[in-house]
């Protein structure tokens, strides 16, 4: 054969395309994160039940979701039913477990959960609510979602417990920034 389209590749010109590689990814359950949340990299989706310390894409409730759409903390998508784009997140706390909210930030069964204390504003300096300081003993079917990557996060020390079925994946990293692999 000659001319374009001779080679295997050339016969699928469209493989080349940056557009069509990322949606083939995302199809095949890879996501890359490039927010302050979790570590920066690229990880792969899966369907398990969220353990402690697992990192999870969650769907935010629907008064939750549209507070943080209206304030740029979160992008449009297509994955939850509120039109919002699930968050990825690390779960701090599962059920059973006690959550004490202090006014120097999170603990987990007396463990201190750094970079956890609720702002006063986000980083535009609007105020921000905050869940009541209280100790929580976790109820079946909610978590606490927490990021102790960043302070700045907005996460379940703003907003409390989220229900476990709003966790539409559990994310295991298959490269972040500072990694070896």
């Amino acid at each position: 054969m000659t001319g374009r389209g001779a080679g295997a590749f050339g016969m699928i010109p469209w493989l080349g395309s940056p557009v069509v590689l990322l949606a083939i990814g995302w199809l095949a359950g890879l996501r890359l994160n490039l927010t302050g949340s979790m570590p920066v990299g690229l990880y792969v989706t899966a369907r398990s039940t969220p353990v402690r310390g697992a990192l999870v894409l969650a769907c935010l409730p629907a008064k939750v979701a549209a507070f943080a759409h209206a304030r740029g903390y979160v992008p449009r998508g297509e994955e939850c039913p509120n039109g919002v784009a699930p968050i990825g997140k690390p779960v701090a706390a599962i059920a059973g477990d006690t959550v004490a909210v202090t006014t120097a930030g999170l603990f987990v069964n007396g463990v201190a959960v750094p970079n956890s204390q609720a702002l006063a504003t986000d980083r535009k300096g609007r105020p921000l609510s905050r869940v009541r300081v209280a100790r929580w003993v976790v109820e079946s079917g909610t978590i606490w979602i927490v990021s102790s990557y960043s302070r700045f996060s907005f996460d379940s020390r703003y907003f409390g417990p989220i229900e476990v079925r709003q966790v539409r994946a559990t994310l295991q990293p298959l490269w972040t920034a500072g990694s070896d692999q």
